[in-house]
C-alpha cells in the first residue's frame, strides 16, 4: 500500500499564534490543530469521534510541543481533545492514547485522568501484543505506567515482548520498521537503569538503527515502503516511516541510547523530509505543500521529527555537564495514590504545579543533565556536578525531621564553589523555610536571606509578584517582567553583589568564590506553576527567565571543566 503524502500548512489560515513561530513542528502542529483535525478527528455536533492511531501521533507531538515551549495553548488542545474520550474508548486499540492522559493526570492530580489510565491498563493484563504488531500503540504506555505505579514484574513482559518481535519479525516493511523503533526508544526512556534486559533491549535498538542506517536512500536521505527492495516497481519513498525513523534515532541519541554518530543518519533523514515535501515561502514561513492523505497519517510522526531535530540544536551548549538537584536539605514527602511514598516538592520528575519538570526540559534541552542529590553534600558526591542547586531548605513545619545546614556542610560546599562549582540557592519567604541553619551557607558568600516576605499576592492579583527586569540585563537578557510570589529579601555583601532589584528589594545577588559562582533569589519561582504557561498572564516571563538563566549558569561554569 503507498503513503505518499504531502503536508500542508496554510499559513494564512492559522488560528493559533503559535503558528508565527520560526518551528516547523509548530507549523504542522497548526494545521493539524485546525484544518486536519475538525476532518480526521470528527468532533461536530451528531458526527461519532473515532478514536485512531494516527490521532495519538499528533497529540503526542504536542504535547512535546507544550513541553518545549510553555505555550498554554497546546496544554488546552490536550485537554480538550481527550474531555472527549469516553468510557466505552478505554479499550485496547486505543491504548496509546493512554500516555496523554497520564501527562494530564501528572500536571493536574485529577483523579478522573488516572482512572482512566487504569482502565486501560487493565486492558493489557495477560496479552501477548508483539504478534499483533501493536507494541508502538501498548508498551511505551504500558512502561510509563509501570514506573509511575510501582509495577516492576511488568517490565520482564515488555522487553520478553520486543525479543520476541525481532526474532519472530518477517514483514520489511518501513512503517512497521519504524513503529518498532519508536516504541523501543519510547520504553527505553522509562526502563529501570538497573533491569537485566535493558542492556539486551538497547542491543536490539543499535542492530535496528544499523539496519536502517543501510536503509537509507543515499540521494534522498528518505527510506522506502519495502526496506529491503528499493529498486522495486511500486516500492515508493515513504514519508511516514522516514520521519519515525528520524524521530527514534534523534531520541535515541538524545537520551544517550545510541552514539552520536547516529544523529547523522537522523539529520539526513529530516533533511530529505524538508526538501522533499516543505517548499519555504517568504520570510522563513513554510508551506508544506500540497496535500495530507485523508487520515493524516504521518503529521503526528512529521512534528515528532521536528522536535527532536530541533532541540537538538541546543543540546551542544553544556556537553552533558551535570546540574545537580539538592534532595537533602529540601527532603519533603507524601504518598502517591497507590499509597506509595515518593520524594516531593521541586523535583524535577514532577509535573504538578510545585514541581521542576519544566525547569529540568530546559536544563536538558540544553546539554546538561538532572541529577538529584539525597545525601549530605561532600567533596565525593559534588565532583562530578558542574551546577549545584538547593530550594527551600525544610524547617520543622515541612518535614518532622529535617536535615539542617550545618558548618561542616556548609564549608563543603564552598571548597566546591571555590574550586569552580557553580551553586544555585533559592531560598523562600519566612514561614516557608529555614534560616538560621542556612544562613550558616549563604553567609559565606556575603548572601543573607533575611527572615521576611515581600511580593505578597492576594487570590488572582498578580500584579503583587511583578518585578521589572532592566534592558540588556546581564542574566535576563531577553525578559522584561517576571514573577515572584511572596518571597524573602537578601543582604549582599562583598563578595556578593545585587544585580537585579525592585525598590529597596535585592532580587538576585551573585557571588564569585575562587573560580566559581554563586547565584540566589528568595523565591523557587522557577516551579511549574509559574513556568509552564497554564496559570500566569502572558506579560510574565518566567518561563523565557528560565531559559535565559540555564544559558547564564552553563557560562559560569569554567571553560576547562566543559572541554575535559
Amino acid at each position: 500500500m503507498k503513503y505518499l503524502f504531502y503536508l500542508f500548512v496554510l499559513i494564512a489560515n492559522m488560528q493559533f499564534a503559535i503558528a508565527q513561530s520560526k518551528s516547523l513542528a509548530a507549523e504542522a502542529a497548526a494545521t493539524a490543530m485546525t484544518t486536519l483535525w475538525k476532518e480526521s478527528f470528527s468532533v461536530d455536533a451528531g458526527k461519532p469521534v473515532k478514536w485512531t492511531y494516527n490521532q495519538s501521533l499528533v497529540l503526542h507531538g504536542i504535547e512535546r510541543l507544550w513541553i518545549q515551549t510553555a505555550n498554554p495553548e497546546y496544554f488546552s488542545f490536550l485537554q480538550k481533545s481527550m474531555e472527549l474520550y469516553k468510557a466505552q474508548d478505554y479499550n485496547r486499540d486505543n491504548v496509546l492514547f493512554g500516555r496523554i492522559l497520564l501527562t494530564l493526570y501528572n500536571v493536574t492530580g485529577q483523579v478522573q485522568y488516572y482512572k482512566a489510565a487504569s482502565l486501560l491498563r487493565d486492558q493489557l493484563k495477560g496479552q501477548m501484543l508483539a504478534k499483533e504488531g501493536k507494541l508502538y500503540m501498548v508498551q511505551p504506555f504500558y512502561a510509563a505506567y509501570a514506573k509511575q505505579f510501582h509495577e516492576p514484574e511488568a517490565f520482564d513482559e515488555i522487553a520478553n515482548q520486543f525479543i520476541w518481535m525481532e526474532k519472530h519479525a518477517r514483514d520489511a516493511k518501513s512503517g512497521i520498521a519504524g513503529s518498532y523503533e519508536m516504541a523501543l526508544v519510547d520504553v527505553l526512556e522509562n526502563f529501570p537503569a538497573m533491569h537485566p534486559k535493558r542492556d539486551t533491549l538497547i542491543a536490539i535498538l543499535k542492530r535496528v538503527a544499523d539496519a536502517i542506517n543501510k536503509a537509507q536512500n543515499p540521494l534522498t536521505g528518505l527510506w522506502y515502503d519495502a526496506l529491503n527492495m528499493p529498486e522495486q516497481n511500486e516500492n515508493d519513498l515513504e514519508c511516514n516511516a522516514s520521519a519515525m525513523f528520524v524521530c527514534a534515532i534523534a531520541k535515541a541519541v538524545r537520551l544517550g541510547l545510541l552514539p552520536t554518530r547516529y544523529l547523522v543518519v537522523s539529520t539526513k533523514g529530516y533533511n530529505g523530509i524538508v526538501k522533499q515535501y516543505i517548499k519555504k515561502e517568504g520570510k522563513g514561513s513554510a508551506n508544506l505543500k500540497e496535500s495530507l492523505i485523508a487520515d493524516s497519517k504521518g503529521i503526528g510522526a512529521f512534528i515528532q521529527a521536528a522536535n527532536e531535530m530541533e532541540w537538538h540544536a541546543t543540546l551542544k551548549l553544556g556537553k552533558k555537564q551535570v546540574f545537580l538537584l539538592d534532595d537533602y536539605y529540601n527532603a519533603e514527602k507524601k504518598k502517591d495514590i497507590k499509597g506509595v511514598e515518593y520524594a516531593y516538592h521541586y523535583k524535577w520528575p514532577e509535573m504538578y504545579n510545585n514541581g521542576f519538570s519544566f525547569l529540568g526540559n530546559v536544563i536538558t534541552s540544553n546539554g546538561l543533565q538532572t541529577k538529584t542529590l539525597s545525601e549530605a553534600p561532600t567533596v565525593s558526591n559534588l565532583k562530578d556536578a558542574s551546577i549545584y542547586m538547593i530550594v527551600d531548605p525544610d524547617n520543622i513545619t515541612d518535614n518532622p525531621t529535617p536535615n539542617y545546614m550545618n558548618d561542616k556542610d556548609a564549608q563543603e560546599i564552598y571548597n566546591w564553589v571555590k574550586a569552580g562549582g557553580v551553586l544555585v540557592l533559592f531560598h523562600n519567604d519566612k514561614p516557608n523555610a529555614d534560616f538560621t541553619a542556612f544562613n550558616k551557607l549563604s553567609d559565606l558568600f556575603g548572601i543573607h536571606f533575611n527572615e521576611d516576605t515581600y511580593n505578597r499576592v492576594v487570590g488572582k492579583d498578580y500584579e503583587g509578584g511583578k518585578i521589572d527586569v532592566p534592558t540588556k540585563h546581564q542574566i535576563l537578557k531577553n525578559v522584561q517582567t517576571i514573577y515572584q510570589k511572596e518571597v524573602c529579601s537578601i543582604t549582599a555583601k562583598a563578595p556578593a553583589k545585587s544585580v537585579l532589584t525592585k525598590g529597596d528589594l535585592v532580587v538576585f545577588a551573585t557571588a564569585k568564590i575562587g573560580k566559581g559562582t554563586v547565584f540566589a533569589t528568595g523565591d523557587p519561582w522557577l516551579y511549574n506553576e509559574y513556568t509552564d504557561g497554564r496559570m500566569l498572564p502572558a506579560m510574565y516571563q518566567n518561563a523565557e527567565a528560565a531559559k535565559d538563566l540555564v544559558k547564564w549558569l552553563i557560562a559560569q561554569i569554567p571553560v576547562k571543566k566543559i572541554t575535559d
